[in-house]
């Protein structure tokens, strides 16, 4: 992975990505092993949050770890507050 960070005139940043066949194929293969473990969970499947994500993780630690966690990152559950009893609070997930 190589980043190209361009600055324009008004100081606007912009990142250009550019990705070797390798980590093309490998975050390819990371959105077909996460969509599918979201079809199993029932969780939602935000492909462009998933992107950024996986991104990151290449850019950081490279394609053997953004395969790993496709595989083993645990979802993060929504919680919600709920009242019990008369005057307690508990988060619970949902």
């Amino acid at each position: 992975m190589r980043v190209e960070r361009k600055i324009g005139k008004f100081g606007e940043i912009t990142d250009i990505i550019h990705l070797d066949n390798s980590e093309v194929e490998a975050l390819d293969q990371a959105h077909e092993i996460i969509r599918e473990r979201c079809l199993q969970e029932g969780v939602p499947y935000d492909k462009e949050a998933i992107e950024y994500w996986l991104e990151g993780i290449l850019r950081c630690e490279g394609v053997d770890k953004v395969l790993h966690m496709a595989r083993n990152a645990p979802f993060a559950r929504k919680k919600t507050t709920r009242s019990v009893g008369y005057a307690g609070k508990t988060e619970v997930e949902e």
